[in-house]
């Protein structure tokens, strides 16, 4: 892979020991920080107008999309901006929704927004990318903002079927905009530059020659998603059973697992457990979470094969994990007093729609070393990571409580409900939510002592 060898240091070998113990499920486990006043205060409570994909727009505005139609086989969207401190949101002329004229035809089951910060040859006015997967296809969108009445449009660019094979995710390049990766379920990885596909009206795409063969796979394993790494031609894929590292920067493929169940020596019963989510950590592209039925796991690409952190989530059948920097949640603060904290740590939000369960994981470095001490500086080259306070429950509606008294009260009615009754059907269900960037944050929100999740 063209890597830095790896030195196990002390330190990283006794780290690698206690990452063994997971957060939650022991009474004091070694790589958790708590009651520590230099990370202040990690709960949330975000305002209940999140949505579903988010794209920033020019003049501090924010374009919402989300599937509609009969079917949920049309892209939705409203251009959400900041007037008299009050959120906007702008329909179409008849005060409906703006919905895309392309018709998919199926149901969508993903979708994923860019910017774009240069002249698209599909669309010169374009201000970012649209990528809409159903089960057997991606499609592409341009978005427009109108410069005279600002007015936001889709326009549709193409598409590739794939006939024979199911698409399980697809992903967006944070390097080169106008790249983007697409799964199918064979395991089979698509390469798409999507300004060679405009400019030359040709969705084929390039099919990567990965020879999985050779990965040690199992035929059981189950196709999660694929994601880029900190290189352009360097992917992370994941399946129920492993996780790889997908090297194409020079003329052969190169394939090193990641992470594995079952791995002796980091507890054998916990990693039987089928990997059920994934998702990448940070902007590094170095670091990425994978979840089981039970634990949450994350891992460095640079020290495979063991977790850097693991926690006992607690989540009936979790179906999303995403990962967010710390000061991306804690917008508008009115002092630095938690600068460092905001900087440094990062929070995963972890959930089920359908179970209506949501929690938060925080994590970051030690603030055990003072600074300018010895272990503070070797901190700085030898990266480590300890969980922030245990996993605490976010609620997106702004009406849910969580003392004992109310979690009492909830699962009572439910088991009052008859059993031909989904509980679910007696309340709100959030289906998607998106965090609006601290900028315009900014403009909806007075600041307040230690910021918020908006």
């Amino acid at each position: 892979m063209g890597m830095a060898p790896l030195i196990a240091t002390p330190i990283g070998v006794a780290l690698k020991w206690k990452s063994i113990w997971p957060i939650s499920s022991v009474s004091t486990p070694p790589l958790l920080i708590s009651s520590n006043p230099s990370l202040g205060p990690l709960f949330f409570n975000p305002s209940p107008n999140n949505r579903l994909h988010l794209l920033r727009c020019p003049n501090d505005a924010v374009l919402a999309l989300f599937p509609v139609g009969a079917n949920s086989d049309q892209v939705g969207f409203l251009l959400l901006s900041v007037k008299d401190s009050s959120l906007d949101v702008r329909p179409d002329r008849n005060g409906d929704i703006f919905v895309s004229t392309k018709r998919l035809k199926h149901r969508i089951v993903q979708i994923l927004a860019t910017p774009i910060g240069y002249s698209f040859s599909g669309n010169p006015d374009s201000v970012g990318l649209v990528l809409a997967c159903t089960m057997y296809a991606v499609h592409w969108f341009s978005v427009k903002i109108d410069k005279v009445d600002s007015k936001p449009g889709l326009i549709y660019l193409g598409g590739k079927v794939f006939k024979s094979c199911a698409v399980v995710s697809a992903c967006w390049s944070p390097h080169l905009s106008e790249e983007c990766l697409v799964l199918l379920q064979s395991g089979e990885l698509f390469l798409f530059d999507l300004d060679y596909c405009c400019s030359n009206s040709n969705f084929k795409g390039n099919r990567l020659k990965i020879m999985w063969d050779n990965a040690d796979c199992s035929e059981d394993g189950k196709w999660l998603g694929c994601e880029f790494s900190w290189h352009p031609r360097i992917f992370i894929v994941a399946r129920s059973d492993a996780v790889f590292l997908v090297g194409l920067r020079f003329d052969e493929c190169s394939v090193s697992c990641l992470a594995k169940i079952g791995m002796p020596g980091v507890g054998e019963l916990v990693h039987q457990e089928p990997l059920v989510s994934f998702s990448m950590a940070g902007s590094d592209g170095f670091h990425f979470t994978v979840a089981s039925k039970s634990l949450l796991f994350l891992y460095d690409i640079q020290n495979p094969l063991v977790p850097v952190l693991q926690w006992s989530h607690g989540i009936d059948k979790p179906c999303y994990v995403h990962v967010f920097k710390l000061s991306e949640l804690r917008l508008h603060s009115k002092n630095d007093k938690y600068e460092e904290a905001s900087e440094s740590g990062f929070c995963i939000i972890m959930g089920s729609f359908w179970k209506c369960e949501r929690r938060i994981f925080c994590y970051g470095s030690s603030f055990n070393d003072p600074k300018g001490s010895t272990a503070y500086e070797i901190s700085k080259f030898c990266k480590s990571y300890y969980a922030w306070e245990l996993p605490s429950d976010l609620s997106l509606l702004g009406n849910e409580c969580f003392c004992g008294t109310c979690l009492s009260r909830k699962e009572f009615l439910k088991s009052a409900l008859p059993l031909w009754v989904n509980w679910q059907q007696k309340k709100d269900i959030v289906v998607g939510f998106g965090i609006l960037d601290k900028d315009l944050s900014a403009l909806l929100y007075e600041p307040d002592s230690f910021g918020g999740l908006h």
